[in-house]
């Protein structure tokens, strides 16, 4: 199949944007949807708050001048999975993209997905690619390794390989798939955190499935800026029983290391009792396969707070030697500049 051209019209992309009012970027994030160099899109905006008002007068008024393109469909205060699935249900398109309500797309991001994504014959592609991470302080990009096919999902996401390079990361707006999949393999309802990942464990297993992820940066990724956000509240049980729960398809390895990054951060922010500690170490020893590696990132994860690794972490990955390197000497374009929250 021959590559699309920029502004080539192809199968139609539905972009699902779940919000719930508490973004002041959704109209940036709206506009970057509506700006893709790849032209056969619609947005539907999933208001998601109780009353059903988050967003209703900007949307009417941006439908106005975007006629189809732009749709507001109301899910009422169903959570962010459900949210997601409501808006698979009312597309219109073959394939779906999730956009946070918060994060960016740069103006190729569609346009190189699709035309990856129909290179892949004879199976259900689901793609991914880098994101340039935002935060007060800092701009890098991420992740530093990017994902090979047929590499262990669980493990992409949750092993460590280097001590400064991070786990895997794949978040919900950088993925495109067949809207088909999704229906087959919707969001799992009123799950309250690690909503992509656990999409993403699951349909990998998939055999007619292949992840794929583009080495380039599409994605503009807010994070870290003092908004309260499910994934970052300091709940380790809630995170420990959801690993537990999809042991079947996590390797154990990855498990142990989930356990090290993801529940012992939140434990020492939560200031967990030793009992509680002594739940979280034997589920990190024998529920799972520890290395030496992960063991030395639990004691960290432990023992350092978390602003100090963070402005280690900044000042390692912010580098113009660092960031050029990650980009490949590419240049970032964005689609609008931040403003202050």
């Amino acid at each position: 199949m021959e590559p699309m051209q920029v502004g080539r019209r192809g199968p139609l992309v539905s972009v699902v944007v779940p919000t719930v009012g508490r973004s002041p970027w959704l109209g940036q994030a709206v506009d970057s949807a509506l700006h893709q160099t790849y032209r056969s899109c619609e947005v539907l905006v999933v208001d998601d708050s109780p009353d059903g008002h988050a967003g209703r007068e900007w949307t009417l008024e941006r439908g106005l001048r975007d006629g189809e393109r732009l749709r507001l469909i109301h899910s009422g205060g169903v959570g962010g999975s459900a949210a997601r699935n409501a808006g698979v249900a009312a597309a219109r398109g073959e394939w779906i993209a999730f956009l946070d309500d918060d994060d960016e797309w740069l103006p190729e991001k569609l346009e190189r997905q699709m035309e990856a994504a129909l290179r892949v014959s004879g199976l259900m592609p689901v793609m991914s690619c880098r994101v340039k991470v935002q935060t007060p302080r800092s701009e890098y990009v991420f992740p530093r390794r990017i994902y090979r096919e047929g590499e262990s999902i669980s493990e992409y996401l949750f092993c460590r390989k280097g001590w400064a390079s991070g786990a895997g990361f794949m978040q919900t707006s950088t993925l495109l798939a067949p809207r088909e999949l999704l229906l087959r393999a919707p969001f799992t309802a009123w799950l309250p955190l690690h909503q992509d990942w656990d999409w993403l464990l699951r349909v990998s297993r998939e055999p007619d499935v292949s992840v794929r992820m583009l080495v380039e940066p599409l994605v503009v990724y807010r994070t870290e800026d003092g908004r309260q956000t499910v994934s970052r509240r300091p709940d380790w049980r809630r995170s420990l029983e959801w690993i537990r729960g999809h042991a079947q398809w996590v390797e154990p390895k990855a498990l142990s290391w989930f356990i090290a990054v993801q529940c012992v951060w939140k434990a020492r922010a939560a200031r967990a009792g030793w009992r509680e500690w002594a739940e979280i170490t034997r589920a990190f020893c024998y529920e799972g396969q520890p290395t030496a590696k992960a063991a030395a990132q639990f004691a960290i994860f432990a023992v350092i707070p978390a602003a100090w690794r963070k402005r280690v972490r900044d000042r390692v990955w912010r580098s113009p030697r660092a960031l050029q390197a990650q980009i490949g000497g590419q240049e970032w374009k964005l689609v609008s500049r931040p403003k202050a929250l």
